[in-house]
């Protein structure tokens, strides 16, 4: 997912989200990828996966449908696609596949769709994940993540045409069941589609192009990204405007109302505020210190070696929590350290393995929190995808840099992974033309705006979190 800024046509993916059941040949596109044919069916299925962070592409800017898809690839793509749970923390290790080790690329994936009962390996415990997936095998997987994501969903059942497969064939029950979800269904597109040879193929390898689209074709049929919106944008060659756009003393405020997206942007100084115990209210703490905007920070962890919550390194030359690390296969949240000078408002974030602690410097706030999202205008997949919730749904704060001296602070009200919002800045007009780079700060209930004059934008102006973000207007 490197170089978003060369995908031409952001109109395909939002309006994936307009309709509830999008009807692909509706659409022109444009793909990032230069072996996906232009304003052509696959065109529309890899740039949904891709925009929802469920696929990748190559480092020369391919996406090589016709490579044949393995076990252990195909796992990761199942488990992104119907959000199954990463959490192996509860799962025993006499549970674990005999050929997939911890070590493993795939590990976290495999052995999540095996916890969630997707999948169950070969009657040796193996799972054999460098195995090439059948297109009949890929069914089976597809069916029971959406079943698990909805049990109502597959009730069909159709008569199948396809000349090469009866009641004996491996995975028939699964094949017939994802043909007769969409056979009948005018308002969507087919999940398997019988063509005129009326051949399924059931043992011929899946290809990446194949098997984008039946996932695509299955998430639309489950409804599982429902819960987003994204509006249909016709002018690209300018960026995503702003629906509102406020110009106050030494801040600007963008609020985009379809993508419930608000941003301050600054060339000021913040003050940062930790109460670890009854924070007041973010309205109160407005009122009594004078601010004229907070944004909610990370939620630190205390003292302790909590993995999942931010460390508060350094607080102005005060030492209070030392950084994280993580045991081997844990995935790693907070992969930097955002270093704040208070002298001369300069932000920039550090890589955890590069951090060097500045000692008695008290102009200095510094604290681990993550992933980091952007760097120089390229999304961070493999951190964002490596951390806990990169790739789950939550409510997102996020803070970004540019090369023009502006500090930005993003409050996302929906619910989004950090790969969609991640490509949906990169199309946003206020940030074209920039060099950026963005963090994750915080999420889910934590998330918070406030303003004092314009109350339109607040979101959680009535919660108690022990660490935000205050802003002055300088006279």
């Amino acid at each position: 997912m490197k170089n978003k800024l060369t995908i031409l046509l952001f109109t395909l993916i939002c309006l994936v989200f307009l309709t509830r059941y999008p009807l692909a040949s509706t659409f022109s596109c444009q793909s990032s990828f230069k072996d996906i044919p232009e304003n052509s069916i696959l065109c529309y299925y890899v740039n949904n996966l891709e925009f929802q962070g469920i696929v990748n592409g190559y480092s020369d800017q391919t996406f090589r449908p016709d490579n044949f898809v393995t076990r252990g690839e195909l796992a990761k793509i199942i488990s992104i696609a119907f959000q199954v749970d990463l959490n192996l923390s509860d799962m025993e290790k006499t549970d674990y596949f005999q050929d997939v080790n911890t070590d493993h690329t795939f590990f976290q994936y495999i052995h999540a769709l095996k916890k969630a009962d997707i999948i169950s390996g070969f009657s040796d415990n193996t799972y054999r994940p460098d195995q090439i997936v059948s297109r009949a095998a890929l069914t089976k997987f597809i069916h029971n993540s959406a079943k698990l994501k909805n049990e109502s969903l597959f009730n069909a059942k159709a008569e199948m045409e396809f000349i090469d497969l009866n009641a004996e064939t491996p995975f028939y029950e699964y094949i017939q069941a994802l043909y007769s979800a969409t056979k009948e269904e005018a308002l969507y597109e087919q999940i398997i589609t019988l063509t005129s040879h009326k051949n399924f193929r059931p043992t011929d390898s899946a290809t990446r192009g194949e098997t984008a689209k039946m996932i695509t074709n299955t998430i639309q049929y489950a409804d599982i990204y429902s819960n987003t919106y994204y509006p249909d944008y016709s002018n690209l060659s300018s960026g995503i405007e702003s629906d509102y756009k406020i110009a106050d003393g030494n801040f600007r405020v963008y609020n985009y109302y379809d993508l419930n997206i608000s941003i301050l942007v600054t060339k000021q100084g913040f003050d940062f505020n930790y109460v670890p115990n009854n924070a007041p209210q973010i309205q109160t703490l407005a009122q009594n210190l004078g601010y004229q905007y907070i944004v909610n920070g990370s939620y630190f962890g205390g003292t302790n070696l909590d993995a999942e919550h931010a460390g508060l390194l350094n607080y102005y030359g005060i030492p209070i929590t030392p950084i994280k690390y993580y045991d081997q296969g844990v995935p790693e949240q907070l992969t930097h350290i955002v270093r704040y000078d208070k002298t001369n408002y300069n932000v920039v974030f550090i890589d955890k393995d590069e951090y060097y602690p500045i000692e008695s410097n008290y102009n200095l706030l510094e604290f681990q929190t993550g992933p980091l999202v952007i760097s120089k205008n390229n999304i961070q997949s493999a951190l964002i995808e490596n951390s806990k919730n990169g790739m789950t749904y939550h409510q997102r704060t996020l803070m970004g840099v540019s090369d023009q001296n502006e500090k930005f602070f993003i409050v996302v009200k929906e619910e989004v992974s950090l790969s969609q919002i991640a490509n949906i800045l990169l199309h946003l007009s206020l940030l074209r033309n920039k060099t950026i780079d963005v963090i994750n700060l915080d999420g889910g209930s934590s998330t918070a705006f406030y303003s004092q004059n314009y109350s339109f934008l607040n979101w959680g102006e009535n919660k108690r979190i022990p660490v935000v973000l205050g802003f002055r207007v300088l006279r």
